[in-house]
């Protein structure tokens, strides 16, 4: 293999070659270590190390630095693939002549025309001298559309990056923009010092186009009643929140006794319309959370 910059050869066996005429054709795939153990060797027996051994020859050849992988990258649980941005088409014309002196020529595989199209080869079933690839790494330089790739790709990444700034400012000015917007919630005691043990909070906003028109005390007074006769012999204490809606009635109350609290959340819709099934709900699920909770012990 003739490198073109500097005229340097470098010597591959039969299967390092034909490896890179299946890299060749297969360029910007992902080749998995079962697909290129078959291409290469087809049915021959081989070892675990026959292939990791084959890339890495492959890769001292073209000058691939091992860590970053810019020629053939290893690609972790799935194989290998050979980057399509370095394989340029050669004119037939500008390509170095291949030695005369080389016998081995008819051992190669004849199916690799591509490969002999792109570089001129000798067979010979060594490895090649690591002395030498110092001096081979030296030479190596991209391919102009290998440049112009990594010149594209760095403004790509430059544009993304900005872009990722400009939508994260749109996002970060859109929630303050709905923040502002949204409406403020604040608890109102709702008729104080009426029960003993009870405290009722309406949640509502500072929107003073916002109007009710119900009263969710006059609903529920005789029901609150009965329940700060019960929590209160056994030495509770509740506290209701509800926000009333046009649709449902969000409902939440907290016991608590001194040594252990239960809350419960409800939503209950069209809780208008029949106003005694309403009360029974909220006296059966009250007094259920009371009997969950355990006396204290002094």
């Amino acid at each position: 293999m003739t490198h073109q910059g500097s005229g340097e050869k470098k010597r591959l066996g039969e299967y390092q070659l034909k490896l890179l005429d299946m890299l060749l054709q297969h360029a910007g795939e992902i080749l998995s270590r079962d697909q290129l153990t078959h291409l290469v060797w087809e049915k021959r027996v081989i070892d675990n190390n026959s292939l990791p051994n084959a890339i890495h020859t492959l890769r001292v050849a073209l000058g691939d630095d091992k860590k970053q992988q810019r020629v053939i990258q290893t690609i972790p649980k799935k194989g290998y693939l050979l980057d399509a941005s370095y394989c340029v088409t050669v004119e037939e014309n500008t390509a170095t002549a291949i030695d005369e002196n080389n016998d081995d020529k008819n051992n190669f595989d004849h199916n690799s025309n591509d490969v002999d199209k792109k570089y001129n080869v000798q067979n010979q079933d060594n490895v090649p001298d690591q002395n030498n690839d110092s001096q081979w790494q030296e030479n190596i330089s991209l391919p102009p559309l290998a440049k112009k790739m990594f010149l594209s790709t760095k403004i790509k990444i430059i544009f993304t990056l900005l872009l990722t700034v400009a939508v994260s400012s749109w996002i970060t000015f859109v929630i303050e923009h709905n923040n502002r917007l949204a409406p403020n919630f604040f608890a109102e005691e709702q008729e104080p010092n009426v029960y003993r043990n009870i405290r009722l909070f309406q949640l509502r906003d500072d929107d003073p186009n916002t109007e009710d028109d119900d009263n969710l005390y006059h609903r529920l007074k005789d029901t609150l009643y009965l329940l700060d006769k019960e929590i209160g012999a056994k030495k509770m204490r509740m506290s209701i929140y509800y926000h009333l809606s046009l649709r449902w009635l969000d409902y939440t109350f907290l016991i608590e006794n001194g040594c252990e609290k239960k809350q419960l959340n409800m939503t209950i819709y069209h809780w208008r319309l029949d106003n005694k099934n309403l009360n029974n709900l909220i006296y059966r699920e009250t007094e259920r959370k009371v009997n969950e909770m355990d006396p204290c012990h002094s």
